[in-house]
């Protein structure tokens, strides 16, 4: 009886935070995280306000929950669209298709790009993009290094510009841009990082 009533312990926690980081989600992405307070998210969720402040320290807290629930998701369609792919640029420009794809789903580079970044900050931004988004990029930019298909750059500083491009383009796709008129530029400047024959 005692582990039945831990499972279900655990399962009911599961559920709340679930529906907490759902409502939030969607009420970030249509006010604003600023303009988004904690009563009308626990009220979208269905819970009390001791279900939020028990599973989440502050609204800070599940904004962080949110951000690394939606880099896993886009850290996920990265790996998906560029694994098995035997060419360093290739993997690197499926890489970036599959990012731009998955903020594709509505208000994702909103909350990636915008509302993340103000609500916790860009470092602890970055720390949660390095487990997922940025360390794919990064991996596909050290095997293009390693195998010297790309002009030598500093790898840390190539991660930084190519995914602060990414994010742009991420953005202004959100709000209209033709996604395959981007894709196509971003394709190309990938392509820009490679050694011509007679540089190899």
């Amino acid at each position: 009886m005692q582990d039945k009533n831990v499972i279900s312990n655990e399962e009911r926690t599961r559920k709340t935070r679930k529906a907490l980081i759902e409502a939030a989600l969607s009420l970030f992405v249509k006010k604003g995280y600023g303009a988004t307070g904690t009563p009308e998210i626990v009220k979208k969720a269905n819970v009390t306000r001791g279900a939020l402040y028990h599973n989440f320290d502050d609204k800070a807290d599940l904004m962080r929950a949110i951000v690394d629930q939606e880099c896993a998701a886009i850290g996920r369609e990265i790996e998906r669209q560029s694994t098995g792919l035997s060419d360093p640029i290739e993997a690197l420009q499926q890489g970036s298709s599959g990012f731009l794809r998955a903020m594709g789903k509505r208000g994702r580079a909103q909350i990636i790009v915008v509302e993340g970044p103000a609500a916790i900050g860009y470092g602890e931004m970055i720390s949660i993009e390095d487990k997922y988004t940025r360390k794919s990029l990064k991996e596909g930019l050290e095997f293009a290094l390693s195998t010297e298909r790309i002009i030598p750059l500093p790898l840390e500083e190539t991660v930084d510009t190519i995914s602060s491009m990414l994010d742009a383009v991420a953005l202004k796709i959100e709000h209209g841009a033709d996604f395959g008129r981007m894709e196509t530029v971003v394709h190309a400047v990938i392509a820009g990082l490679a050694k011509r024959a007679d540089q190899r």
